[in-house]
C-alpha cells in the first residue's frame, strides 16, 4: 500500500518555533477543532494542521490505507512543509493501536474528557500506563473533542511537552 495524500494547513505561529502538528477526529476537519485551542499557543510553537483523506483540506483516497500509511501521509506532510525535523504531535482519536503501545517509547500525555462516552477515560489512561513514558490527564467539562471543548485547559497541557 502507498501513503494517502494529506492535506495541511499552517495554523500559526512563526516558522523558527518548534513545530506542533495537530490532527483530526474522524469526521472533522482539523480548523473547527483545534482553532480556539491553536489561538494560545501560536507564541510558543509553528502549528501545522492535517485533515483525513476525504475531509477538509485532504482529497479523497484513491486505495485503501493503513495506519501506518496513514502516519506515512502525514510525515511525508511535515517533511514537505517544514523539513525533516523534530516535531510534537497532538491528535484526536484517530486509530486503535493497542496491541503496539510498548513500541511507543517518546514521551506522551494521555488527555480524556471526563464526559467522553466514546473514548472513556479508563481507555485513555490504559494508553499511559501501557507506553514507556506516559503521562494521563483528565479534562473536567469535557467529553471526546477536548481541543474544542476546553481550549484553554488542552493548551496548557500542550505547552507541557516542551518542559
Amino acid at each position: 500500500m502507498s501513503p494517502p495524500t494529506i492535506g495541511g494547513s499552517d495554523l500559526g505561529g512563526a516558522p523558527d518555533l518548534p513545530t506542533l502538528v495537530v490532527g483530526p477526529s474522524l469526521g472533522t476537519s482539523v480548523h473547527p477543532l483545534w482553532a480556539a485551542t491553536v489561538e494560545r499557543l501560536t507564541d510558543m510553537y509553528h502549528v501545522i494542521g492535517w485533515d483525513l483523506p476525504g475531509h477538509g483540506s485532504s482529497p479523497p483516497p484513491l486505495r485503501a490505507f493503513t495506519i501506518d500509511d496513514l502516519a506515512a501521509g502525514v510525515v511525508t506532510l511535515v517533511d514537505h512543509t517544514v523539513g525533516a525535523r523534530r516535531f510534537f504531535y497532538a491528535g484526536v482519536s484517530v486509530a486503535d493501536v493497542r496491541d503496539r503501545l510498548a513500541e511507543i517509547k517518546t514521551p506522551i500525555v494521555a488527555v480524556a474528557g471526563a464526559k467522553d462516552i466514546a473514548t472513556p477515560p479508563q481507555s485513555v489512561r490504559f494508553i499511559a500506563a501501557n507506553v514507556a513514558r506516559g503521562r494521563f490527564v483528565e479534562v473536567a467539562d469535557a467529553a471526546h473533542l477536548v481541543p474544542a471543548e476546553q481550549p484553554g485547559r488542552t493548551a496548557e497541557v500542550l505547552v507541557t511537552l516542551r518542559k
